[in-house]
């Protein structure tokens, strides 16, 4: 009986880079550097999110000087926007 010579599914990079292994490839987004950290000796981390379009509370007072009617989630982005 000979061996046949079998690829793993881990050391074959067209099943690696397929639309079918796109959920272990999400995966490793997520392993890989929670692993790089720990061995640099960092088990906590924060993570902030923000946005390109909010601005302080300054600048969005003189873009809204003489309206009455504001929306509320823009008051809410511009201060959320000062609490950080």
């Amino acid at each position: 009986m000979t061996k046949k010579n079998v690829t793993k599914a881990y050391d074959n990079s067209e099943f690696l880079h397929s639309r079918s292994a796109r959920p272990l490839r999400v995966l490793a987004e997520f392993i890989e550097p929670e692993e790089r950290l720990r061995k640099h000796g960092i088990h906590n981390t924060i993570v902030f999110f923000g946005s390109a379009i909010s601005v302080d509370n300054r600048t969005f007072r003189k873009q809204t000087p003489n309206s009455t009617v504001v929306p509320e989630k823009a008051v809410r982005v511009s201060n959320a926007h000062e609490a950080c």
